[in-house]
């Protein structure tokens, strides 16, 4: 029987002892990913902070391949999701966990988006997501009123798709994503991967990519080209 690696992702904040608690609780073992997020605009803080959560767990653990990862808010959303994703992709076969327990708000949502995208493409991808942990936070005034609120993370217990796609239209995406934008190049692409598809296949189906909103179009010249709206740009 083959054991999947697992690929854990945790994000971090300022502090260490959540997502250090978080990568306790999950495990890890001789062969598996860790993969720690933080964010700018405070990159050296943040840099720090990872820096420091891998020194604990290279303690901790031996046989662990650690990535360190900042993300940049002022980049698209999308594009940050598509960065994690492929990152998380490029271990492939593999178990992924998703543990946003730190950090700013906009990478937990971060987090979210990206499990979702992985769990789309996982009849392609051979990944599959196995929790999604979110640290559920009060705010200050919330804490002052009721002193026994305490932080705590939980489960996400439903992951869902980001769009109802089938495997030839995520490579219809992909092909756009690598720059092939117009129907006959997008067919050159497919027939790399040994789809062959006829042009007026391949034009029907990004008919209902558009439909699903995942693609946009407009016209140069005598013919049209094609490109990812965001929603299209993380799964892509």
């Amino acid at each position: 029987m083959v054991v999947l690696r697992r690929v854990v992702l945790v994000s971090t904040g300022f502090t260490l002892n959540r997502p250090l608690e978080s990568i306790l609780k999950t495990g890890l073992g001789s062969g598996d990913v860790l993969i720690i997020v933080n964010s700018e605009p405070f990159r050296d803080k943040a840099v720090e902070v990872v820096n420091l959560l891998a020194e604990h767990v290279n303690r901790i653990y031996s046989g662990v391949l650690i990535i360190k990862k900042i993300l940049d808010p002022g980049k698209f959303f999308e594009d940050n999701v598509r960065e994690l994703r492929i990152l998380v992709e490029s271990y492939a076969p593999c178990k992924s966990y998703f543990l946003a327990v730190g950090g700013f708000r906009w990478l937990t949502i971060a987090f979210m988006i990206t499990a979702y995208a992985v769990y789309t493409r996982r009849m392609i991808n051979n990944v599959s997501v196995e929790t999604l942990e979110l640290l559920l936070e009060e705010s200050p005034i919330v804490l002052k009123e009721y002193k026994t609120l305490e932080e705590r993370t939980i489960k996400i217990p439903i992951l869902t798709r980001i769009a109802d796609v089938k495997i030839d239209e995520l490579e219809i995406l992909e092909a756009i994503a690598k720059g092939y934008y117009r129907t006959k190049q997008i067919k050159r692409y497919l027939e790399q991967k040994r789809r062959n598809y006829s042009t007026k296949t391949i034009a029907k189906k990004l008919q209902e990519l558009i439909r699903k909103e995942l693609v946009t179009w407009e016209k140069r010249g005598r013919s049209f080209i094609y490109k990812l709206t965001p929603i299209g740009k993380t799964i892509a």
